[in-house]
């Protein structure tokens, strides 16, 4: 939604010709192109932003952030009618490399697109609106300075919510969509079975190994990894390298527990969507 919203935009607000450019997660830079053709057929999409000065009507060049950051130096040199941020909350504060890359660039006009505009902390916000805006950094940079631990501060958001009230529209559900049912929260715990939790047994007591007998300058990255496996291995041992899981186990308490709970739905008719932060095997 938000990116044909940005192309309606563009087409109606920009005047031509327009030299447009957007950045992007590595993962949506190919959605970019193929919304831009589906409903700007006229516009042209160029790899190098040396050549869009001699474009005519709409020229966007699509990036990554990663690209952005590694050819910050002919992004700058070129000009721009319009910059995009889509996936903003990639430039989480003013301090990353990625965020003084993307002020260099020179655009008449900013825009950012995000679903999560306040992720971690108030410097999520402030990162994108001192972006669009950039009169607001030295305010922000007093802020700064005068509120301690202003990320996470009542005192900032305050200070914030004062700022853009005007400028942030919220819709609550009941506002947009008075059919739907109230939230439901239900958590269930489920204890692993004997062959899971032999291997989650077997990998605590391998990291427990490597932390005692490695150096001081390792220490913090493998217990990173152990958490990162042992949470691994809650969800499916199959997800585990072969070195942590030799014998192969699937069998997973989480997995058989949310196959019963999506079948009970498909049988009622109805639709489940199933998050999880791991959904692939190693």
């Amino acid at each position: 939604g938000k990116t044909v919203q940005a192309l309606a935009y563009i087409a109606s607000s920009i005047e031509k010709p327009a030299k447009v450019l957007v950045i992007t997660a590595a993962s949506v830079v190919p959605n970019w192109g193929c919304e831009i053709r589906r409903f700007l057929p006229g516009a042209a999409i160029i790899d190098d932003p040396r050549v869009i000065d001699g474009m005519a009507g709409v020229a966007f060049v699509v990036v990554s952030y990663q690209t952005a950051l590694s050819k910050g130096a002919a992004l700058c040199e070129a000009s721009f009618d319009l910059i995009i941020l889509d996936e903003a909350q990639f430039v989480k504060n003013t301090w990353t490399k990625t965020a003084a890359v993307v002020r260099r660039v020179k655009a008449g006009s900013r825009l950012v697109l995000t679903g999560t505009p306040i992720e971690n902390s108030l410097h999520d916000l402030w990162a994108h609106l001192t972006f669009v805006n950039p009169f607001l950094r030295r305010p922000y940079a007093r802020l700064l300075r005068g509120i301690p631990s202003f990320g996470r501060s009542a005192a900032a958001a305050e200070v914030s919510k004062r700022a853009f009230s005007s400028l942030i529209m919220r819709r609550i559900k009941s506002e947009v969509m008075g059919n739907l049912p109230p939230l439901l929260e239900r958590v269930v715990h489920c204890e692993m079975g004997e062959r899971q939790k032999s291997v989650y047994d077997r990998t605590l007591a391998t990291f427990r190994h490597l932390l005692k007998s490695s150096v001081a300058g390792r220490v913090p990255t493998l217990a990173l990894e152990g958490l990162l496996r042992l949470r691994q291995c809650c969800s499916s041992p199959a997800l585990l390298p072969s070195a942590l899981n030799p014998d192969k186990v699937e069998s997973s308490v989480k997995f058989a527990l949310t196959e019963s709970y999506v079948a009970e739905s498909a049988a009622l008719g109805e639709k489940t969507i199933v998050f999880s932060q791991f959904n692939g095997i190693v």
